[in-house]
């Protein structure tokens, strides 16, 4: 669907007619049912879409009809529709939760927080099944993130950690000093700074980061054992 609807890809296309798949959520399909039980609940009789509602839970959870009725009531869908995604991810209703983040990046392609929220779950379920050949796309996905908002923190700290995984170390110090640059007290991002300054044969300015990283946080024994390795390292 995403894929047709040209949010990744190639560079977009004329669509045939008929063709354009449109995600729809769990709680838009229980907010058209509660609607529709709502306009007809004066009529004689009560057509087969505005039965009453016997949810099974086991499927749906209670949560999401909650959600739907909020949606009728005018909250806003994009509020409704994060909250059911996280609800789904809380549950371990994986599949769930990704038709949903699909859905938000569909309705709203211009925010980065919808790309990069999808990003990571997706990230998570390539963790956990150990499918290296993922990150390429997940990467994509921090990209288009980055694409709408070239300093959207989350985007940049994980492709830098991404791409420290993958020894691509250009791409690692660029990514990060871009984080660094948004945010220059954030801990993972020095962590990993410094790491990729090392691993690139830059010492001293690995040492200059970690010193930065201990001042920050200086009970974290990680970030001073980082610190002490690297001095060892200058001694010798």
């Amino acid at each position: 669907a995403m894929v047709e609807d040209a949010l990744l890809g190639p560079a977009p296309r004329p669509t045939p007619p008929g063709r354009l798949v449109r995600l729809v959520t769990p709680m838009d399909s229980l907010s058209g049912l509660v609607r529709v039980a709502q306009l007809t609940a004066s009529w004689p009789f009560r057509p087969e879409e505005a039965q009453p509602l016997i949810l099974d839970s086991a499927r749906t959870p209670p949560y999401v009809l909650s959600l739907a009725r909020e949606t009728i009531r005018g909250a806003p869908w994009l509020v409704t529709a994060d909250s059911l995604a996280n609800r789904y991810e809380r549950d371990g209703r994986q599949r769930d939760a990704l038709v949903t983040r699909r859905a938000i990046v569909q309705g709203y392609p211009f925010l980065p927080g919808a790309w990069a929220s999808l990003a990571r779950l997706e990230l998570a379920r390539a963790q956990a099944a150990g499918a290296d050949d993922r990150i390429p796309y997940i990467a994509g996905l921090y990209e288009r993130a980055l694409d709408r908002d070239p300093e959207h923190l989350p985007s940049l700290t994980t492709l830098g950690a991404l791409a420290l995984q993958a020894n691509d170390l250009d791409a690692a110090v660029r990514f990060l000093e871009r984080a660094r640059a948004v945010d220059p007290a954030r801990p993972q991002v020095l962590y990993n700074l410094s790491g990729a300054y090392l691993r690139s044969g830059r010492h001293a300015d690995a040492v200059e980061v970690a010193e930065r990283l201990v001042a920050l946080a200086p009970q974290t024994p990680r970030y001073r054992a980082l610190l002490d390795g690297l001095r060892r390292d200058g001694a010798r």
